[in-house]
């Protein structure tokens, strides 16, 4: 592990932008390999504090959304991954709507 990183993987596998309605918050939501496990990242956007929340992919599937169990610091991940998954959502948007020359 690189010195100062907190997982063992740092992996963006995919991400997105959601609007979120008319007047919901918006946010990106990204699919994330921390070494360990793959998890969803929801990373909130107009807080004033980020937030961002977590949740393994594998206890989803079995319908585990216990804290204590399928609970993980947000905090460390926002650090980790916000700057990767707006760069994914950037690079992936790029890709779908070139601009002119590129």
């Amino acid at each position: 592990m690189k010195p100062g990183r907190i997982f063992k993987r740092e992996k963006v596998l995919a991400a997105a932008h959601h609007r979120n309605g008319v007047c919901g918050e918006p946010f990106e939501v990204a699919i994330v390999d921390d070494g360990e496990s793959k998890k969803v990242v929801i990373l909130f956007e107009k807080s004033p504090d980020p937030r961002c929340a977590v949740l393994d992919i594998a206890l989803l599937a079995e319908g585990n959304i216990e804290f204590g169990e399928n609970s993980w610091r947000g905090d460390h991940y926002d650090a980790a991954f916000r700057g990767k998954v707006h760069a994914k959502i950037m690079r992936d948007f790029r890709k779908r709507f070139p601009r002119e020359g590129e």
